[in-house]
């Protein structure tokens, strides 16, 4: 192509888009990746950081509440056998058998929070075997009910027994099966301000046995109901350290059931009360 002051060459390149993606698709692909790779990175790494900071926070209420639980125990064992002592050249041995029952009921205390503590563990790591059998459900309630049932008058309580399923076999362990009931049982009194009103009922659905326990207690806020089931947590009373326990109660419970292929779920309203709903497959 000519011009005033000369020749003028011209070059065009009709595929010059296509020329430019093939020499720079492949960096450009690999760049990309790289990036989405880098963000998929830091986002595990952002979980795993809030995921470790709540384990620690749990872990650091559980220690407070363990040393708080196993501190209350070993210091009126320690004061009744001080007294004891003290009142071991008189002959008041209704005083003598006051302060041993005290001893023999802290140790019980201890023992069970120390079993409770190993049996969730032994459990997690598949340690303690389930030993199945046929279960009347109706019976498990009642035994249950034998050991909780002077809690309930202590605190002049009131509880509606309600029994009416007609299927009500189970397979299961009778012993950690009547452990979850009176972990359940327990809870629905120790969050009962004044008496406690409670509830339990059985029915029948397809296979299924359903058992309902309710109470009208202090209820549980919205916000930590999804948490309830997490192994440590417990609902937040400021510094008030009124409710014993480590947590583990109903972690515990929701583990047991999950064994024998049932499942756990929570209703509750923050002032008007609780209620657990266990089904469990009808043998």
């Amino acid at each position: 192509m000519a011009n005033k002051n000369g020749w003028a060459l011209k070059l065009i390149f009709p595929e010059k888009k296509q020329f430019i993606m093939a020499e720079m698709g492949t960096l450009f692909i690999t760049s990309v990746i790289l990036i989405l790779i880098v963000l998929v990175m830091f986002w595990r790494t952002t979980l795993s950081l809030i995921r470790e900071k709540k384990i620690s926070e749990h872990t650091t209420d559980f220690l407070n509440n363990m040393t708080h639980e196993f501190k209350t125990p070993l210091t009126n064992i320690a004061l009744a056998g001080k007294m004891i002592i003290k009142d071991s050249t008189s002959k008041q041995e209704d005083k003598i058998k006051h302060y041993s029952g005290i001893i023999l009921e802290e140790n019980a205390k201890l023992k069970l929070q120390v079993e409770q503590v190993l049996s969730m563990t032994a459990l997690e790591r598949g340690e303690i075997p389930l030993r199945k059998s046929e279960l009347d459900f109706h019976e498990l309630i009642n035994d249950s009910l034998k050991y909780i049932s002077i809690q309930i008058e202590n605190k002049q309580g009131n509880l509606k027994l309600n029994l009416d399923a007609d299927k009500f076999i189970v397979m299961g362990d009778k012993t950690h099966l009547t452990n979850a009931m009176c972990n359940l049982i327990d809870n629905a009194i120790k969050y009962s301000k004044g008496k406690p009103e409670l509830s339990i009922q059985t029915s029948a659905v397809a296979e299924n046995l359903i058992v309902i326990v309710s109470d009208k207690g202090i209820g549980i806020e919205k916000e930590y109901q999804k948490k309830i089931f997490d192994k440590y947590f417990r609902v937040p009373t400021g510094d008030v350290h009124d409710v014993k326990g480590f947590g583990l109660g109903l972690a515990y419970i929701k583990k047991i059931i999950e064994l024998h292929g049932g499942t756990i779920e929570l209703q509750s309203e923050k002032g008007k009360g609780t209620t657990f709903t266990i089904t469990l497959p009808n043998v």
